[in-house]
């Protein structure tokens, strides 16, 4: 045997490998490594237990499961320890039920002992985790709580089991600092997440029964780095009664850094308003409100706090809402005679709305995701690409509800020609932009783009060689393009000449 394979830390790097293509077939060859050679035992066996995606294979070690209220002996009890130490991510995804009498025997050889002593993921949910075991995961090292508990309606009996989990790991898991949360709660339920304010990073996606005061709770963690919240049902007036009840000197979310937020325009400004922390640096906003919202941007554009203007590099909006009328397309950008209509009845953004963001000069990341896209010429592209002079991704998208045969817009190909010579830092591109004309390739110097991957919304020129070595020449580096139709001949000519 190579001596380099009896030191464990390089033996160890390399039997992970094992698990790499496929995860299943590899715990299989591990437990044939584990039974090969006793110096390769624990480093085998380690990874054959560090993930588990059910509890009862390691149960089953404890319980008979043909004769369960057979007892096991102190020699049994000692080889679930053997294995269950090993454990360090539990993702509950098979349902699995255990009998009264079982449930009666795992209390009595644990009672309140830890099962689990190293484990530091937890992944639960109401439909495959039986109640009477939630308890059990609860262990000093766990570091990351997810709990799912469905849509269905809740009452406090129904997540009865996992209040009494988050209720005691605020004292068995002292490391316990990313909770995550899906699925309608109770009463009950809101008033325990309001009790856990020493979370570093949160999210709550609970529908309509996630409470404004359990919203207010969280936002005065002192430890709170990241946190997502859905509150599109949450109206001001609720939210503002709830911080009425604030000390006058509580500071709100101190150390935020990043949020992520669905509410409605009133709620998200009134929110943004808060946030105290001076390392702010990701947004990602989704406005709940059910038609086109410019009024409602603009409001909460102003309320991102000032102290993010050297911070914030990440922006993502979106915004969805059904269309009032058939189509929603853009006035024609091959007649410039004709001004653009700014105030049309659908438009989300305009290029007035986005220049309130320019102040945020570190940004590297700005997205949105509309119904209807930013109404943006290509003189309106240029000042946002000068606005942001770290600028590595740019995503205006249409959204995949969108008719994009039938939309126009202001846009031309110019646009590619402006970033290609004023942000060739730029990475990541998706424009609404439909190519008709390709005008001669350019010459000179280009700077270099690293842009790698495009997205545009049509292709409809026939001269698709021509186009390819127009993209060739503004992004040398260029690997992808995507589009509505890629499976189109179009398509696939334009990129075999990329």
């Amino acid at each position: 045997m190579y001596p380099a394979l009896l030191i464990d830390e390089i033996f160890r790097e390399i039997i992970r490998f094992v698990l790499d293509d496929d995860p299943q077939k590899g715990k299989t060859t591990l437990v044939s490594v584990a039974r090969t050679c006793q110096a390769w035992t624990n480093a085998a066996l380690d990874l054959v237990w560090e993930r588990l995606f059910s509890l009862e294979p390691l149960l089953s070690l404890l319980i008979d499961s043909q004769k369960p209220t057979n007892r096991k002996t102190p020699v049994d009890i000692q080889t679930f320890g053997f294995y269950a130490q090993r454990v360090k991510h539990i993702h509950q995804r098979h349902t699995f039920n255990l009998a009264a009498d079982q449930h009666a025997l795992i209390k009595l050889f644990l009672g309140k002992e830890t099962l689990l002593p190293k484990v530091r993921s937890v992944k639960l949910s109401a439909k495959s985790s039986p109640g009477t075991l939630l308890q059990f995961v609860a262990s000093p090292s766990l570091h990351r709580l997810d709990l799912d508990l469905g849509f269905q309606s809740s009452s406090s009996a129904s997540d009865d089991p996992f209040c009494d989990l988050l209720l005691h790991a605020r004292t068995a898991c002292p490391s316990l600092r990313h909770l995550n949360l899906r699925g309608s709660s109770s009463k009950r339920l809101n008033c325990v997440l309001s009790s856990m304010n020493d979370m570093e990073t949160v999210t709550l996606r609970m529908g309509s029964s996630l409470r404004p005061e359990t919203v207010v709770a969280m936002m005065t963690s002192p430890r709170l780095t990241e946190l997502e919240i859905h509150a599109g049902h949450i109206d001001l007036e609720d939210l503002e009664e709830c911080l009425a009840h604030l000390p006058s000197s509580t500071v709100l979310l101190s150390a935020l850094t990043k949020l992520c937020l669905r509410a409605k325009g009133p709620t998200m400004s009134h929110l943004l308003s808060f946030i105290a922390s001076d390392s702010f640096n990701q947004l990602q906003l989704d406005l709940d409100d059910t038609v086109a919202g410019a009024t409602a941007w603009d409001a909460v554009f102003e309320a991102i706090p000032t102290t993010a203007a050297h911070t914030l590099t990440h922006i993502s909006l979106e915004h969805h809402f059904e269309l009032t009328a058939p189509s929603a397309s853009f006035p024609s950008s091959t007649d410039a005679s004709q001004p653009v209509d700014w105030d049309r009845p659908q438009a989300n953004l305009s290029f007035e709305n986005l220049a309130i963001l320019r102040k945020f000069r570190q940004l590297q990341h700005f997205s949105c995701d509309f119904t209807v896209p930013p109404c943006l010429r290509d003189q309106d592209l240029q000042k946002v690409l000068l606005w942001w002079p770290d600028l590595t991704y740019l995503d205006i998208a249409i959204s995949s509800g969108s008719n994009e045969k039938s939309l126009t817009t202001p846009l031309t190909i110019t646009s590619l020609l402006l970033i290609a010579q004023l942000r060739p830092n730029l990475e990541r591109l998706i424009l609404p932009l439909i190519v008709d004309q390709v005008p001669v390739l350019p010459s000179g110097s280009l700077s270099g783009s690293q842009l790698r991957n495009l997205s545009i919304a049509d292709i409809r020129t026939t001269d698709t060689q021509h186009l390819a070595r127009y993209l060739k020449a503004l992004f040398p580096l260029l690997k992808t393009l995507h589009g509505s139709d890629d499976d189109s001949q179009t398509w696939i000519d334009v990129r075999s000449g990329l």
